[in-house]
């Protein structure tokens, strides 16, 4: 997280947050008070505004892949510590493989972050990784109806979709936290252009289609909170078959 007087940006890997940390650092008039990345507060203090970012989990966890196969990341770090290098193979098919590992539960549930290891029963590693951002003490269990709290009064007062970053982290600095930003013009100059920072290379998606339709469906249920209340259109079961 990165935390300002006013506010505090929780920072959700492969959203967006490094670009987002790099805006904040330039524009925001206020000091920093609290640093530590990918950090969850335990609890929300009162009158400060909190806001993640989330992303669509197949576009994230290819991310993840490719960042994999560039041999960057911590889920890379950890997967080649336990033996399991050979699972980054370069295509759709190595991908597949890939993902399969990844949600069965049975074996990630090490990936999971700390405390949060008892999540893989109940739902993916993504979705595990925002709501501990989100809603405070979740790791704690137990989980219950995580719609409703991340609906209520404890969980973060926006989200950023990584889809709509710019237009929305513009909307939060016109609103909510406009008082944060001295300089307005100079802040909203830089979003009309921003930096390209912390980029992966991109690798073709056209395949994407082609993983298999069983672990499409197994995708949409481990991360059901993520696609109901972010992507219900772009559910992968839903996904047209080449």
């Amino acid at each position: 997280m990165i935390e300002f007087e006013s506010f505090c940006f929780l920072q959700n890997h492969k959203t967006g947050c490094t670009l987002v940390e790099t805006f904040l650092r330039a524009h925001c008039s206020e000091d920093i008070v609290r640093y530590e990345k990918h950090w969850a507060p335990p609890a929300r203090r009162s009158g400060k505004f909190y806001f993640v970012g989330v992303r669509e989990p197949l576009d994230t966890y290819l991310s993840l892949f490719n960042y994999g196969l560039d041999g960057r990341g911590e889920i890379f770090l950890r997967l080649n510590a336990a033996g399991l290098g050979a699972l980054y193979s370069a295509g759709i098919d190595g991908f597949a493989e890939w993902l399969r590992h990844i949600l069965d539960p049975r074996g990630s549930a090490e990936l999971y972050p700390p405390g949060c290891a008892w999540m893989a029963s109940e739902c993916g590693l993504l979705t595990a990784r925002f709501l501990r951002l989100a809603i405070p003490g979740s790791q704690r269990g137990p989980g219950g109806n995580w719609a409703s709290r991340l609906a209520g009064p404890d969980a973060v007062d926006a989200v950023l979709r990584h889809e709509a970053l710019i237009p929305q982290l513009r909307d939060l600095v016109c609103g909510p936290l406009r008082h944060a930003f001295v300089d307005l013009d100079a802040a909203l100059a830089w979003l009309a252009s921003p930096p390209r920072v912390n980029a992966s290379q991109r690798r073709d998606r056209s395949g994407l289609p082609h993983v298999p339709a069983e672990l499409r469906a197994r995708l949409a249920e481990r991360e059901r909170l993520l696609y109901d209340a972010f992507y219900p259109e772009q559910r992968p079961d839903r996904m047209l078959s080449p």
